[in-house]
């Protein structure tokens, strides 16, 4: 078993690579197009992440931390405006059926398309892509919140009552941790969004750092080898939010209030 796990783990980045590698040749053997390898990419990560090269003027390290800088400033606005929604929309249902069409018309706009209203409003800079952020998270969590809110079973409600639990200790202690698993299903499906929403608008509104930015400024310096660099701290960070943090959270959520006690 613990073989069958460590070849499940590794045959799947191999194969990945393997093709990453045959791609390259074949585009370079009969396009004569210079697509990077996984070697050359390989060898451009050392090199920036020693501090032999900089990025655009910049260290590899501060494109990073400005995009998760404003990617974390925007999720944390997103969630915060998405909970007290949700538990808003979720205790009042005159509110709900007046708002809650707006939310979901929030929702099926793609984030980029919020680019002229961010411009507008906050103008032209890293604010434009922490409410971008902000917008692109904010519905998911908060669809989730309410819907969560409202399927609680009545069973749990008819104990607490039947307990002499009193609204507020009710909501507290019995309808919010169990809306929990639907909270966390929000939060990762607005945590994704954002990701992309984040290195998407670097790229549109050119705030002169991050990831996005260094990326599309590829096209005009031919540096096609940093920006698969930037493309792999992507991808890091992504698998490490969702399945080494909120796929976690949201087992363990799951086990502690979710269908698996029922």
């Amino acid at each position: 078993m613990k073989w069958r796990l460590i070849l499940a783990i590794l045959i799947p980045p191999v194969l990945l690579l393997l093709f990453w590698q045959g791609f390259a040749q074949f585009m370079v053997t009969f396009h004569q197009v210079p697509f990077p390898g996984p070697v050359s990419v390989l060898q451009e990560l050392f090199s920036l992440v020693s501090g032999n090269e900089k990025l655009l003027g910049y260290s590899i390290f501060h494109h990073v931390g400005a995009s998760l800088t404003r990617w974390g400033i925007g999720y944390g606005i997103g969630v915060g405006a998405g909970v007290l929604t949700g538990l808003i929309l979720a205790l009042s249902p005159i509110l709900e059926l007046s708002l809650f069409p707006l939310v979901s018309l929030v929702h099926l706009v793609p984030g980029l398309a919020w680019i002229p209203v961010a411009i507008l409003t906050v103008g032209i800079g890293p604010r434009t892509t922490i409410l971008l952020i902000a917008l692109t998270a904010f519905p998911p969590i908060t669809v989730s919140l309410c819907g969560g809110m409202k399927t609680v079973p009545s069973e749990y409600i008819l104990v607490s009552r039947m307990c002499g639990d009193s609204a507020l200790r009710r909501f507290v202690l019995v309808q919010i941790p169990a809306a929990l698993p639907h909270l966390m299903s929000g939060l990762r499906v607005g945590l994704a969004n954002s990701w992309r929403v984040v290195v998407a608008a670097e790229m549109v509104v050119g705030s002169g750092l991050g990831l996005g930015y260094a990326i599309i400024q590829s096209r005009w310096t031919l540096d096609y080898v940093s920006s698969f660099v930037c493309i792999g701290f992507i991808v890091f960070f992504g698998l490490i939010t969702d399945y080494g943090l909120f796929r976690y959270l949201e087992r363990l959520t799951i086990r502690r209030w979710g269908i698996e006690n029922g």
